[in-house]
């Protein structure tokens, strides 16, 4: 997806990317969904305090991560060639990072394990 996106849309190309694992019937998957649905669920603190506190660990850990890397490439002193692959390893380090602090969504699906 690309930034300028709607809500609406990201919530649409979530949706069908979620089927689409469930679809594969991979257990582990759906039991990770399922526990992080059964996470979230009201409990000693309301579902709106998880997600305002997850959303808070998300934004320290993605903010400490960039520091990290920044801090990798200012002390990358290297020959223009080497500095030019750790640039693209740090970018590929960065998304997959990025794709792994978004949590899945809760779906129905999910729920039912």
């Amino acid at each position: 997806m690309e930034h300028g996106h709607s809500l609406k849309e990201f919530k649409a190309y979530r949706e069908k990317m979620n089927e689409k694992i469930l679809e594969r019937g991979n257990l582990q998957i759906k039991r990770f969904f399922n526990l992080d649905t059964q996470a979230y669920n009201d409990g000693a603190l309301s579902r709106k305090t998880k997600e305002m506190m997850g959303l808070v660990a998300s934004l320290v850990l993605l903010r400490t991560l960039q520091r990290w890397l920044d801090r990798r490439r200012f002390h990358s002193h290297t020959a223009p060639a080497e500095r030019s692959r750790d640039a693209r390893r740090v970018q590929e380090e960065r998304k997959t990072i990025l794709m792994g602090a978004v949590r899945p969504p809760c779906t129905s699906a999910s729920s039912s394990l």
